[in-house]
Protein backbone atom coordinates (compact mmCIF):
# COMPACT_ATOMS: atom_id res chain seq x y z
CA UNK A 1 0.00 0.00 0.00
CA UNK A 2 2.43 2.39 0.68
CA UNK A 3 4.58 1.50 -2.57
CA UNK A 4 1.95 2.25 -4.57
CA UNK A 5 0.70 5.58 -3.20
CA UNK A 6 4.34 6.75 -2.88
CA UNK A 7 5.59 5.50 -6.11
CA UNK A 8 2.23 7.66 -7.63
CA UNK A 9 3.39 10.83 -5.44
CA UNK A 10 6.87 10.62 -6.37
CA UNK A 11 6.02 11.61 -10.25
CA UNK A 12 2.92 14.06 -9.60
CA UNK A 13 5.60 16.08 -7.18
CA UNK A 14 8.19 16.08 -9.85
CA UNK A 15 5.46 17.64 -11.95
CA UNK A 16 4.29 20.07 -9.62
CA UNK A 17 7.16 21.29 -8.81
CA UNK A 18 8.13 22.17 -11.83
CA UNK A 19 5.70 24.28 -11.77
CA UNK A 20 5.92 25.99 -8.91
CA UNK A 21 9.69 26.48 -8.38
CA UNK A 22 9.35 28.90 -11.75
CA UNK A 23 6.66 30.93 -10.22
CA UNK A 24 8.26 31.18 -6.41
CA UNK A 25 11.83 31.61 -7.62
CA UNK A 26 11.74 33.09 -11.63
CA UNK A 27 7.98 34.60 -12.02
CA UNK A 28 7.11 36.13 -8.37
CA UNK A 29 6.71 40.16 -8.27
CA UNK A 30 8.83 40.01 -5.14
CA UNK A 31 11.67 38.34 -6.59
CA UNK A 32 13.22 42.02 -7.84
CA UNK A 33 12.99 43.66 -4.49
CA UNK A 34 14.24 40.77 -2.14
CA UNK A 35 17.30 40.12 -4.24
CA UNK A 36 18.30 44.14 -3.83
CA UNK A 37 17.81 43.83 -0.38
CA UNK A 38 20.12 43.06 2.22
CA UNK A 39 18.82 39.53 2.81
CA UNK A 40 21.60 36.99 3.07
CA UNK A 41 21.15 34.54 0.36
CA UNK A 42 20.73 31.59 1.65
CA UNK A 43 18.03 32.99 4.07
CA UNK A 44 16.33 34.50 0.92
CA UNK A 45 16.92 30.71 -0.60
CA UNK A 46 15.42 29.37 2.09
CA UNK A 47 12.18 30.93 2.32
CA UNK A 48 11.56 30.65 -1.42
CA UNK A 49 12.48 27.04 -0.97
CA UNK A 50 10.01 26.29 2.08
CA UNK A 51 7.40 28.23 -0.09
CA UNK A 52 7.58 25.94 -3.02
CA UNK A 53 7.92 22.98 -0.81
CA UNK A 54 4.68 23.80 1.07
CA UNK A 55 2.66 25.16 -1.89
CA UNK A 56 3.64 22.10 -4.48
CA UNK A 57 3.13 19.27 -1.05
CA UNK A 58 0.43 20.36 0.72
CA UNK A 59 -1.94 18.33 -1.75
CA UNK A 60 0.29 15.15 -0.72
CA UNK A 61 0.78 15.93 2.79
CA UNK A 62 -3.29 15.90 3.06
CA UNK A 63 -3.38 12.56 1.25
CA UNK A 64 -0.55 10.51 2.79
CA UNK A 65 -1.04 11.39 6.71
CA UNK A 66 -4.71 9.86 6.90
CA UNK A 67 -2.97 6.69 4.84
CA UNK A 68 -0.03 6.65 7.91
CA UNK A 69 -2.35 7.10 10.84
CA UNK A 70 -5.24 4.45 9.26
CA UNK A 71 -1.81 1.97 8.48
CA UNK A 72 -0.56 2.44 12.09
CA UNK A 73 -3.66 2.34 13.99
CA UNK A 74 -4.54 -1.10 12.40
CA UNK A 75 -1.06 -2.32 13.43
CA UNK A 76 -1.37 -0.48 16.56
CA UNK A 77 1.92 0.83 16.08
CA UNK A 78 3.16 3.02 18.71
CA UNK A 79 2.82 7.31 18.73
CA UNK A 80 7.11 7.54 17.86
CA UNK A 81 6.09 5.65 14.31
CA UNK A 82 3.71 8.92 13.56
CA UNK A 83 6.02 11.36 14.67
CA UNK A 84 9.00 9.60 13.19
CA UNK A 85 7.31 9.20 9.92
CA UNK A 86 6.47 13.38 9.87
CA UNK A 87 10.40 13.63 10.04
CA UNK A 88 10.92 11.40 7.06
CA UNK A 89 8.41 12.74 4.93
CA UNK A 90 10.31 16.05 5.14
CA UNK A 91 13.51 15.17 3.24
CA UNK A 92 11.25 13.03 1.02
CA UNK A 93 9.51 16.14 0.13
CA UNK A 94 12.72 18.27 -0.11
CA UNK A 95 13.73 15.86 -3.00
CA UNK A 96 11.69 16.39 -5.87
CA UNK A 97 11.48 20.20 -4.83
CA UNK A 98 15.33 20.56 -4.97
CA UNK A 99 15.28 18.27 -8.35
CA UNK A 100 12.74 20.37 -9.92
CA UNK A 101 14.26 23.59 -8.94
CA UNK A 102 18.09 22.37 -10.28
CA UNK A 103 16.59 20.98 -14.00
CA UNK A 104 13.82 24.36 -13.93
CA UNK A 105 17.59 26.50 -13.45
CA UNK A 106 19.21 24.77 -16.30
CA UNK A 107 15.75 24.50 -18.52
CA UNK A 108 15.43 28.52 -17.59
CA UNK A 109 19.13 28.95 -18.72
CA UNK A 110 18.35 28.57 -22.35
CA UNK A 111 14.07 29.64 -22.16
CA UNK A 112 12.45 32.73 -20.79
CA UNK A 113 10.44 31.75 -17.88
CA UNK A 114 7.03 33.87 -19.26
CA UNK A 115 7.34 31.44 -22.50
CA UNK A 116 8.46 28.25 -20.08
CA UNK A 117 5.17 28.79 -18.00
CA UNK A 118 3.30 28.71 -21.37
CA UNK A 119 5.11 25.77 -22.82
CA UNK A 120 4.84 23.96 -19.31
CA UNK A 121 1.12 24.49 -19.43
CA UNK A 122 0.63 23.30 -22.96
CA UNK A 123 1.96 19.72 -21.90
CA UNK A 124 0.21 19.94 -18.88
CA UNK A 125 -3.10 20.32 -20.98
CA UNK A 126 -1.92 17.47 -23.41
CA UNK A 127 -1.48 15.14 -20.18
CA UNK A 128 -4.83 15.72 -18.68
CA UNK A 129 -6.46 15.29 -22.34
CA UNK A 130 -4.52 11.86 -22.87
CA UNK A 131 -5.74 10.68 -19.43
CA UNK A 132 -9.37 11.45 -19.79
CA UNK A 133 -9.58 10.06 -23.12
CA UNK A 134 -7.84 7.15 -21.67
CA UNK A 135 -9.94 6.46 -18.61
CA UNK A 136 -13.10 7.10 -21.49
CA UNK A 137 -11.78 4.58 -23.77
CA UNK A 138 -11.22 1.70 -20.83
CA UNK A 139 -14.33 2.37 -18.97
CA UNK A 140 -17.16 3.25 -21.44
CA UNK A 141 -16.25 3.07 -24.85
CA UNK A 142 -14.99 -0.67 -24.66
CA UNK A 143 -16.12 -1.45 -21.58
CA UNK A 144 -13.56 -3.51 -20.57
CA UNK A 145 -13.74 -2.97 -16.71
CA UNK A 146 -16.40 -2.78 -14.35
CA UNK A 147 -16.20 -2.32 -10.69
CA UNK A 148 -18.60 -5.04 -9.68
CA UNK A 149 -15.85 -7.51 -9.82
CA UNK A 150 -12.27 -7.34 -7.48
CA UNK A 151 -10.69 -8.79 -10.25
CA UNK A 152 -11.71 -6.23 -12.38
CA UNK A 153 -10.79 -3.54 -9.71
CA UNK A 154 -7.46 -5.37 -9.17
CA UNK A 155 -6.54 -5.43 -12.98
CA UNK A 156 -7.73 -1.45 -12.77
CA UNK A 157 -4.67 -0.72 -10.15
CA UNK A 158 -2.47 -2.77 -12.26
CA UNK A 159 -2.49 -0.68 -15.05
CA UNK A 160 -1.96 2.19 -13.48
CA UNK A 161 0.60 1.36 -11.19
CA UNK A 162 4.28 2.20 -11.91
CA UNK A 163 7.15 0.53 -11.11
CA UNK A 164 8.88 1.41 -7.86
CA UNK A 165 12.73 0.93 -8.13
CA UNK A 166 14.92 0.88 -5.48
CA UNK A 167 16.81 4.21 -6.43
CA UNK A 168 13.95 6.06 -5.89
CA UNK A 169 13.17 7.90 -2.43
CA UNK A 170 9.68 6.40 -3.04
CA UNK A 171 10.84 3.15 -2.46
CA UNK A 172 13.19 3.93 0.30
CA UNK A 173 10.60 5.68 2.13
CA UNK A 174 7.94 2.55 1.60
CA UNK A 175 10.61 0.20 2.50
CA UNK A 176 11.33 2.09 6.01
CA UNK A 177 7.80 2.71 7.10
CA UNK A 178 6.75 -1.13 6.00
CA UNK A 179 9.71 -2.82 7.63
CA UNK A 180 9.30 -0.40 10.76
CA UNK A 181 6.08 -1.49 11.35
CA UNK A 182 6.85 -5.35 10.64
CA UNK A 183 9.59 -5.29 12.50
CA UNK A 184 12.24 -5.91 9.81
CA UNK A 185 14.98 -3.21 10.95
CA UNK A 186 17.79 -4.46 8.44
CA UNK A 187 18.07 -2.14 5.75
CA UNK A 188 16.32 0.62 8.08
CA UNK A 189 18.69 2.59 8.87
CA UNK A 190 20.71 2.65 5.49
CA UNK A 191 17.56 3.64 3.52
CA UNK A 192 17.28 6.69 6.21
CA UNK A 193 20.99 7.41 5.69
CA UNK A 194 20.19 7.55 1.71
CA UNK A 195 17.14 9.48 2.17
CA UNK A 196 18.67 12.30 4.67
CA UNK A 197 21.85 12.68 2.56
CA UNK A 198 20.12 12.90 -0.39
CA UNK A 199 17.83 15.42 0.28
CA UNK A 200 20.65 17.52 2.11
CA UNK A 201 22.89 17.00 -1.45
CA UNK A 202 19.92 18.32 -3.93
CA UNK A 203 19.44 20.97 -1.39
CA UNK A 204 22.86 22.47 -0.84
CA UNK A 205 23.28 21.57 -4.64
CA UNK A 206 19.98 24.15 -5.47
CA UNK A 207 21.64 26.57 -3.57
CA UNK A 208 24.51 26.74 -5.08
CA UNK A 209 22.92 27.28 -8.38
CA UNK A 210 21.07 30.14 -7.03
CA UNK A 211 23.73 31.69 -5.27
CA UNK A 212 25.30 31.57 -8.98
CA UNK A 213 22.83 32.99 -10.61
CA UNK A 214 21.72 35.77 -8.88
CA UNK A 215 24.60 36.60 -6.49
CA UNK A 216 27.73 36.37 -8.76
Amino acid sequence: LFDQALTTDDRMLIFSNMSTVISVFYSSNDLDLLLSSPIKSFKLFCGKFLEALFESSWITMIFIFPLIYSVAKFYQASPIYSISTFFLLLPYLMIPTALAFIISTLYLAFIPPKLSRVLYRLVFVCLVTGAFYSLYYLFFKEQYFSFKSPNDILKILAIFSLPNQPYLPSYWLSTILADSLLGNTLLIKEYVVLLFSSALSLFSFSFLLFHLAHFS
